[in-house]
Parts: structure tokens; C-alpha cells; sequence
């Protein structure tokens, strides 16, 4: 898909985009480390490259195969960051190289020091007032020199034309070049793919449960557990009511991740 560019171009010429280097039924995946998806999010943005990042677990890709507008967002988006150990093992298992899991909040978390030094200016959307809040003090106690040019805390429900509209209009008036959009999954998603084209920014990416990461509303699991990728692990037995539901997405993708391992085998 043809972006268009925000505000004057850079002289520079853009870099590199590399490749997905797997899709996971269909949902392409980037198999890069942190540390090189914040590189290429920076590089793109000091060009005035207008890109759109997102982030696929085990359970949007149970619902992308379900909705095809949730999964066409996957084909939209320019790099899709693996953040779940199961689409990691999943792309190792069909024999591609994925560096390693790399979560929305582990993402933010150091692109908000490269904003901080590179100057770019941030919008958050999403959540509640009392978590933006949060959010932005923790985030400027941290990132002194950080320019936040604004946060929004969306209606709940349904968003019609007439809202998006005006929520658009309220982050373009704040000239921000980057936008994190802290909703649901899927309605990060679906919001973006219907408003990606007329928001003003160089880079946006929804980022799910990061922000109440951010304003410290959640735990993070220790890090040597997130690097044997247990995090799904620590979660649930933080959030058992998810219990259930994860163990029912999982045996849903393990099915159909087979099936069509086994269909693609008949088909060479």
C-alpha cells in the first residue's frame, strides 16, 4: 500500500524496509530483535516516512481468522512485531528465523527514550483519563525531556464516523509525529485500519495493555521470565479469569497451525 507522506519530506533517502520473514496463517511477522524494530521506527521517522507498526499474539491471530477486517489490518500494517512467545515458536517450528518475542511495552519502553533524544513530539489515545494521567507523569519522571503533546481518553462503546472524526481532528491539532493507541484488540486495530490514512503523524501503532504498563496499574513479570518465555504463564496466574479463554485460543491455533502445516505438506 502507497503511503503518504507527513508534512515536508525529508532529502534523505528512506531506508531499507526488511521483509516479513514469516506469515503465521496468513499474518505476516517481522523477525527482527528490540532493539532493530526501534532502530527502523526511528530511521523511518527522521525521513517522514508515514508507517503504521503493529503487534500480533497467539490470540489476534485466533480472531484474524475470523474477521476478515481485523486480518487485513495485519496485511496493512508495514511491520508486525511478534509480541507472544507462541507466534515466536510457531515461526521456528515452520523453520524461519524470529530473533525473539518483542511486546508492546518493551517496545514503547525504549522508543520513549529515543523520542526523548531524537525530539519527537507523542500522542497517546485510549484507556481512561485517570491511567493517561498516570501515564504521563511516570512517563516524564522517567523521560524528563520527553514532548508529549497530548492524551486522549476515547468514549467507551462503539465509534461511530462522527467520533473518529473527532478524534482524529483532536490528535492532527496537536502535531504529534508519533501516536501509541491503547484500546482492545481488536478495536486498536479496526480504528487504525479506518483512520491510518487521515491521521497527521509519521508513525502509529497500537499498543494494547501498555499504557496501564506505563502508568503502573500492572506488573510486568521479571525479565529472566519473559526471556524463557513464560509471560503468558506469569499472567495468567495474575489474571485467572483469563484462564479459559487463553486456553481455549491456544488449542485453536495449535489446531490450525498444524492443519495447515499438514496442508501445505500435500500441496508441494
Amino acid at each position: 500500500m502507497r503511503r503518504k507522506e507527513a508534512g515536508p519530506k525529508s532529502s534523505q533517502p528512506n531506508p531499507p524496509m526488511p521483509p516479513p520473514i514469516a506469515k503465521i496463517l496468513g499474518v505476516p511477522i517481522w523477525g527482527l530483535c528490540l532493539e532493530e524494530f526501534v532502530e527502523l521506527a526511528k530511521n523511518l521517522i527522521e525521513v517522514r516516512h508515514k508507517v503504521l507498526f503493529t503487534t500480533i499474539g497467539l490470540p489476534s491471530i485466533v480472531i484474524s481468522q475470523k474477521s476478515l477486517d481485523f486480518f487485513n489490518h495485519f496485511q496493512q500494517a508495514d511491520v508486525v512485531l511478534p509480541d507472544g512467545i507462541f507466534p515466536v515458536w510457531a515461526a521456528r517450528f515452520l523453520k524461519h528465523k524470529v530473533l525473539e518475542r518483542v511486546s508492546g511495552p518493551d517496545f514503547v519502553d525504549l522508543f520513549l527514550s529515543t523520542a526523548e533524544q531524537e525530539g519527537f513530539k507523542i500522542f497517546f489515545i485510549g484507556s481512561t483519563d485517570d491511567t493517561l494521567e498516570r501515564l504521563k507523569s511516570n512517563c516524564l519522571e522517567k523521560h524528563p525531556h520527553l514532548k508529549i503533546t497530548g492524551v486522549l481518553a476515547p468514549p467507551f462503546g462503539k465509534f461511530d464516523e462522527e467520533i473518529d472524526r473527532g478524534l482524529v481532528n483532536t490528535i492532527n491539532e496537536a502535531h504529534p509525529d508519533v501516536l501509541f493507541v491503547g484500546m482492545t484488540a481488536p478495536k486498536q486495530e479496526l480504528w487504525l485500519a479506518r483512520n491510518f490514512e487521515r491521521l497527521d503523524v509519521l508513525f502509529a501503532m497500537g499498543v494494547g495493555a501498555t499504557f496501564d504498563y506505563l502508568a503502573g496499574k500492572k506488573g510486568r513479570a521479571p525479565k529472566w521470565i519473559g526471556k524463557c518465555g513464560l509471560e503468558w504463564l506469569y499472567r495468567l496466574v495474575h489474571e485467572p479469569r483469563r484462564l479459559c479463554r487463553r486456553n481455549v485460543n491456544s488449542a485453536v491455533f495449535l489446531w490450525l497451525l498444524v492443519k495447515n502445516y499438514v496442508i501445505s505438506i500435500f500441496r508441494r
